[in-house]
């Protein structure tokens, strides 16, 4: 337990809730502090952002503690104290005072790259050090391999947590042992005593709550009237004591815990520099609140008076059930509808930027309830829901749902549950009094390991059709090697269990969930990925990154000699960073049935063609004419009109002009002349049409075609190559000999020579539609296999 009076500093982010010196070795380490160290930036658009009492990220802790809690709880217990949970080990990591959170440094704040963890912001009070915040059968040990990842289930596992107004009950389970603690606080004097009022289920074993640390501690245990450090240690009545001697700043300093409602024979002792709260054995529930207090000798008889006159604790059971809303009535909005002049029309669904709380909108995630209510994620930590999303958006109204989520990228919703996906967790929101707002933020799933450094992101959230749910995690800017990186994951439909589907994915931010199952997942170029490119997932495939550089240094780590090809790869021009996929129900105007595909990079939608040849899913692109107001990365079609609808947000490497973006792509029921189909011979390509072609199209003057491959390696990108000669930069342009239209002018079928395959093929059309229309296409191929 220690007491500081220096102001926080950032600290070298070092692993999953790990100290310092663990992982001192890595070379990731002197980015990891640049990025750490960085100053405050000038005001943003999320600086005065109102987080309320709860955040969950990643925070670094002050000095003399030197660690980062990469799966942070942090609750704002009264407006001046603060505490922190790790939820790997479900140890109260720090409770300090005068300030909550510096997010200001953090891309929840601002949009940069190469941020790193929130300080905490005041005074420290109290600390539990590092590891477990229960012993398993006696001992504190840690046994996890450089302190990375969850305790054992069997151990200690966290369950989420409950909101009742600006009070926060963290839920865990120890053991057998159920759990629901209160953080809170009273005054003790000028100082303060913080409590834990904690509610536990019945346990066929005795458990052992770590309290605090003390350094260089010398005490025992004894009842509360003990007043002098030294007492043999004894059994408690309704309360207990200790006072412990430590050093605060080289003065002698003392440490006041007690705690009531224990059973009598539960004892409080120090041990190896802890402060320990033995609780035996019970078969029914019991509520016991401790308190704490550290500082100068002077203080403690006033901490001991404040402890010994707790009052009675709350019933924490009674703040699990609801409670008032916290943010007030909806915001209404009114949305536009876009012009339709062609088969599709954007309409934009306004966000509700402009609210009290100053959250900053940013959309990440977008899914609907039954009745079309429309929920989104944002960057910063909400979730929001909108009603009122009809045909005219004459009048949608937006509510704030849920705050303090941890960078969410991703948002489902099951049988009208939302569930969330962020760094840390899929987190399941339930409104449990139904007003509104959502109350339980339960723990779904928490198996990812989250490395606390930026761009470890967790991206997208789908689910197939037997309920199991997906995302996918990169791997940039961490070591190679850490659990659950760079992979594509399944979740149970329960939320036990993850599988890994795929790996070998960078920054793969977004995935689509076909009728039948069908998984794809985009990936953005950069080292070991040489351009951007959509993968239709093979089970067990491994798709080419092989870790991030500067963590390897010269020693490549070992790996596959090929890649198994992507569905499709896509030059810069056309995408520079890639989003998530969905598929078009049928009758979704001509593009019906489809694959479509978001670009970030490019604020853009795609139309997605794919083939099966010989066993292998190759495919092509075309950017369909329509503008998005953001870099849009997740796509939805809602059942109750039919439409589609986008999202995403503006950053680095977008052309994104707006912070955020909801709209909706609607089909207007006009006709269009789109490519439907494609298909790849020795002898040529053939590019299906959603109506006929005007007899002009049958002319090889109106078609060029070239081909090129990327060079796979650590660089960043790569430059485009020839086909034919490996060596040289550049295309390769094919002679396109003949072009003959199909009897029901639908197909063009292009002699082309040369055909082979390659990475990259260009095959563009100037032609036109049987009506008069416009049917000029370009279409961005990856030919895996030549067909017959």
């Amino acid at each position: 337990m220690r007491r500081a009076t220096t102001p926080f500093c950032h600290v070298v982010p070092t692993g999953a809730r790990c100290v310092l010196a663990a992982l001192a070795a890595l070379a990731a380490n002197a980015a990891c502090l640049a990025a750490a160290e960085v100053k405050p930036a000038p005001a943003s658009p999320g600086a005065l952002m109102d987080y309320g009492s709860l955040m969950t990220y990643f925070v670094s802790l002050p000095d003399p503690l030197k660690v980062v809690v990469s799966k942070a709880v942090v609750v704002r217990a009264t407006p001046a104290i603060t505490f922190c949970y790790d939820a790997e080990t479900m140890a109260l990591a720090a409770v300090w005072q005068g300030g909550f959170l510096d997010m200001s440094a953090t891309c929840v704040s601002r949009i940069v790259q190469g941020t790193g963890p929130a300080p905490a912001q005041g005074d420290l009070l109290l600390d539990s050090g590092i590891g477990p915040g229960w012993a398993q059968v006696g001992a504190f040990a840690d046994p996890r391999e450089q302190s990375l990842g969850q305790l054992p289930e069997a151990w200690v596992c966290y369950r989420g947590l409950y909101r009742h107004g600006t009070q926060v009950v963290v839920a865990y389970s120890v053991g057998d042992c159920a759990v629901r603690e209160l953080p809170g606080a009273v005054g003790a004097g000028s100082a303060t005593v913080i409590t834990r009022t904690l509610r536990l289920g019945p346990s066929a074993a005795e458990q052992r709550l770590l309290v605090c640390t003390v350094a260089g501690a010398a005490g025992g245990v004894g009842p509360r009237a003990q007043t002098a450090p030294g007492a043999a240690q004894g059994s408690a009545s309704t309360s207990v004591a200790v006072l412990a001697q430590s050093l605060v700043q080289g003065t002698a300093g003392r440490t006041v815990v007690g705690a009531s409602g224990a059973p009598a024979d539960a004892t409080l002792r120090c041990e190896d520099g802890r402060v320990v709260l033995v609780i035996p054995a019970h078969a029914q529930p019991l509520t016991v609140e401790v308190g704490a207090w550290a500082g100068t000798a002077d203080g403690a008889a006033a901490a001991g008076q404040a402890i010994a006159a707790l009052p009675a604790p709350v019933d924490v059971d009674a703040l699990c059930r609801g409670g008032a809303p916290q943010w007030g009535p909806a915001l209404e909005v009114v949305g536009t509808l876009g012009t339709e002049t062609g088969a599709y029309a954007v309409d934009t669904i306004p966000l509700p930027s402009a609210n009290p709380w100053k959250s900053w909108i940013r959309p990440t995630g977008v899914d609907f309830f039954r009745d079309g209510r429309a929920a989104i994620a944002t960057f910063s930590g909400d979730v929001w829901i909108a009603s009122g999303v009809d045909q005219t958006l004459a009048k949608v109204s937006w509510r704030r749902y849920a705050a303090g989520l941890y960078e969410p990228l991703g948002l489902r919703i099951v049988d009208d549950v939302v569930y969330v996906l962020g760094r840390d967790q899929i987190t399941r929101l339930v409104d449990v009094d139904h007003d509104g707002e959502a109350d339980a933020y339960e723990s779904f799933n928490h198996d990812g390991v989250v490395w606390p450094t930026y761009n470890n992101f967790a991206f997208d959230l789908q689910t197939d059709r037997a309920g199991n749910f997906y995302y996918a995690k990169g791997a940039l800017n961490t070591p190679v090697g850490l659990p659950l990186q760079s992979v594509l994951c399944r979740v149970g439909k329960d939320g036990h269990g993850t599988t890994v589907v795929a790996t070998g994915l960078r920054q793969p931010n977004g995935m689509g969930m076909g009728p039948h199952d069908e998984i794809t997942v985009s990936d953005n170029e950069g080292q070991w990925v040489p351009a951007s490119k959509i993968v239709w997932v093979r089970p067990g495939g491994w798709y080419g990154y092989v870790g991030d550089p500067p963590h390897y240094k010269k020693d490549v780590p070992a790996h596959p000699a090929a890649q198994d090809p992507p569905l499709c790869w896509m030059p810069m021009a056309v995408d520079s960073s890639s989003g998530g996929e969905a598929w078009a129900p049928p009758g979704w105007g001509p593009l019906g049935g489809q694959l479509l595909h978001t670009s970030y990079g490019k604020s853009s939608l795609m139309l997605v063609l794919h083939e099966e040849v010989g066993g292998v899913m190759q495919g092509a692109v075309m950017t369909l004419p329509l503008k998005f107001a953001s870099g849009i990365m997740r796509a939805r079609f809602s059942a109750a009109d039919g439409q589609l609808y986008v999202c995403g947000i503006r950053g680095w490497q977008t052309t994104g002009a707006a912070d955020g973006c909801l709209q909706r792509v609607r089909a207007t029921a006009k006709p269009a002349c789109l490519p439907i189909a494609m298909h790849v011979t020795r002898s040529g390509v053939a590019v299906t049409f959603s109506s006929p072609l005007d007899g002009s199209a049958a002319d090889a003057g109106n078609i060029a075609v070239s081909c090129w491959n990327y060079l796979w390696s650590s660089a960043y990108g790569s430059a485009e190559y020839s086909v034919s000669d490996p060596k040289r930069k550049g295309q390769d342009h094919l002679d396109v000999t003949a072009a003959t239209l199909s009897a029901d002018k639908r197909t063009l079928t292009m002699a082309v020579t040369g055909v082979v395959p390659c990475m990259q093929m260009s095959v563009e059309m100037r032609v036109q539609a049987a009506d008069g229309g416009a049917a000029d296409a370009t279409l961005y191929a990856t030919v895996n296999a030549v067909g017959h």
